[in-house]
């Protein structure tokens, strides 16, 4: 994408690297999750190939496209593996990013599960001129007066909805779900992570990518999907200890300080 082409294929290594991410927040879930995180995992799998599956062979809910055979192995109905393993990626990545212990309470819980579908949707505005124009991955057959880059805006509306539906199934699954990790340790936070990390990393290189060849508003929209985790998940203050929960190590919100004043007691000098 950089425009370095080595003297040998590399026609494998999107693939590859699609699955193994996909595989990394899976393992990730798993070993927080147990059971139930690997459910979780076969859900997004499961729904996401049968919504690809559809709009490859109907041009619903995504518009019309066909992936081109870079992306193997195929499987029946002409949809790639590591596409299914790329959902993976995409929605555990934005759920670990949103999903905190206050907002899966009431509304705020609607709430989290929006703010992540946007997040997944805005990775997805950032990768497709990247996917579509230099890797050439899928191809557009009807894009429309409406267009971005050439992609349907009809795309990135079903992607949202998509999104939704899935961060919904699984927050669900994992809402009473018991943490199977000691964060007691550093270590033991890493897994944790892993969807994080990969999230920011696939931001800043599709973010480049997009910059190095004049896609502009996708390395725009590469900034804001940079920023808006942080600005939406801040890091604990000293407004109270960390508490380790089936989410993660999060603020105690129900922590009062102690503010009563200890009076002083005079001794008596001894005469």
């Amino acid at each position: 994408a950089f425009n370095v082409h080595p003297p040998f294929s590399m026609s494998w290594a999107g693939s590859v690297l699609l699955i193994l991410e996909g595989l990394m927040v899976t393992v990730a879930l798993m070993d927080e999750y147990g059971p139930r995180g690997l459910f979780a995992a076969l859900v997004i799998a499961f729904f996401s190939y049968g919504v690809e599956a559809l709009g490859v062979n109907t041009g619903f809910p995504f518009g019309s496209y066909r992936y081109t055979g870079i992306l193997s192995p195929v499987l029946p109905g002409g949809v790639p593996l590591p596409v299914v393993f790329a959902w993976l990626t995409i929605i555990l990545a934005v759920r670990r990013l949103t999903v905190r212990p206050p907002l899966l309470v009431g509304r705020r819980w609607l709430i989290s599960t929006v703010v992540a579908a946007l997040l997944a949707t805005l990775l997805d505005l950032v990768l497709e001129p990247v996917a579509f124009h230099l890797e050439h991955y899928w191809t557009w057959l009807a894009p429309g007066n409406s267009a971005y880059y050439g992609v349907p805006l009809a795309n990135f509306l079903a992607w949202f909805v998509v999104s939704l539906v899935l961060l919904s199934f699984v927050n669900r699954i994992l809402l009473r779900a018991i943490s199977f990790q000691d964060l007691t340790s550093f270590s033991s936070q890493l897994p944790l992570n892993v969807p994080i990390l990969l999230y920011f990393a696939n931001v800043l290189m599709f973010g480049l990518i997009d910059l190095t060849h004049g896609y502009y508003l996708a390395a725009a929209i590469a900034a804001l999907a940079g920023i808006l985790p942080i600005i939406l998940t801040p890091l604990p203050t000293d407004a109270g200890p960390l508490i380790v929960t089936a989410y993660g190590v999060e603020q105690d919100q129900t922590f009062k300080p102690n503010r009563k004043r200890v009076k002083k007691t005079k001794r008596k000098k001894k005469r």
